[in-house]
């Protein structure tokens, strides 16, 4: 059943760049009472903590301990530790998270099977929570099985870094696919070669994908776009799913079109604002998939364009 809390607690971690997308997120979510805001610099996010009349803090662990929330609104990965949002979920706490929960050793949380949390980890705006995706209502039943994948997932970098779209097209791939087999990538852009570490990826990333079964996929994913852009073309043995974030249509081989709607605006803020409030409602939500698998797909695309060969996810599974 829905909460019917009229003011939800909530606190926000954030930096600068992200700081006017969680405002204009925050406008549109009902019921909030913002307790705190912080950030690893406190002077960045002092005018978003005044203008949600909130406190500043500059130390998340001190901020979850003085103000605890039942919602954490994470912008930023700086000045967090794996060990303080740990606790947090595991007390209870829902994370609402429009950055990969990484460290800088390519770790993020996982719990095993079975020992679920009594919080949430959820990534914002997640594709596979897209209401075009969700519409489309098991899309497989027509296309049967996959054979081949187009992904596009673009942004400017106000709207998240390219760790945060190669992840969001990971967390797709995963769900519905699998974890890749190989995985081939190149990275564009300002940076002279491919940094380690995924928190640090900036510029425009293709990737070849291919899977045990002998399906295929190819991604594209930028944080130096023009515009807001998730796309995705779906070829099945007995159909096909043309998608983006305003609908989708699905085709019968060799027939007309056998479905198709259209559900949402393409607009970030309203995407990650639904995701909200689905967190604050204790709505149900698509079933729990590894989040090491997709971190190691991240990981190996990012070694694949560091390399310049094909890497397989496999070799980072049991280091996340």
């Amino acid at each position: 059943m829905p909460r019917t809390d009229t003011h939800h607690e909530t606190l926000i971690w954030t930096d600068a760049p992200r700081a006017a997308l969680i405002e204009q997120v925050a406008q549109r979510v009902e019921g909030l009472s913002v307790l705190a805001v912080g950030g690893p610099r406190k002077a960045e996010v002092k005018p978003l903590a005044e203008s949600l009349d909130a406190e500043p803090y500059d130390d998340l662990r001190k901020m979850l301990v003085d103000r605890p929330g039942s919602s954490l609104v994470l912008g930023t990965m700086d000045g967090a530790r794996l060990d303080d949002l740990r606790q947090a979920v595991e007390q209870g706490a829902d994370v609402l998270a429009l950055e990969p929960p990484c460290d800088e050793n390519g770790r993020t949380l996982r719990w095993e099977r079975g020992q679920e949390p009594a919080g949430r980890l959820v990534h914002a705006p997640m594709l596979r929570l897209s209401p075009a995706w969700l519409s489309a209502a098991d899309p497989q039943q027509v296309l049967g099985r996959l054979c081949a994948v187009s992904l596009a997932l673009l942004g400017p970098a106000e709207a998240g870094s390219l760790f945060t779209r190669l992840y969001d097209a990971m967390d797709w791939i995963v769900s519905t696919l699998g974890i890749p087999q190989g995985i081939e990538a190149r990275l564009t852009g300002p940076l002279s070669e491919p940094p380690e570490n995924p928190t640090g990826l900036t510029g425009r990333m293709t990737a070849h994908l291919h899977f045990s079964d002998g399906a295929s996929a190819t991604l594209l994913a930028a944080d130096r776009a023009a515009v807001w852009s998730r796309q995705m073309s779906v070829v099945g043995e007995s159909g096909q799913l043309l998608m983006d974030d305003r609908g989708y249509q699905i085709f019968a081989a060799g027939a007309d079109e056998a479905d198709a709607a259209a559900v949402a605006p393409n607009d970030p803020v309203e995407l990650i604002a639904r995701q909200w409030r689905w967190m604050i409602d204790h709505r149900m939500g698509p079933e729990r998939i590894d989040l090491a698998g997709v971190l190691a797909s991240c990981r190996a695309a990012l070694l694949s364009a560091r390399t310049g060969e094909t890497e397989s996810p496999d070799t980072f599974m049991k280091l996340t």
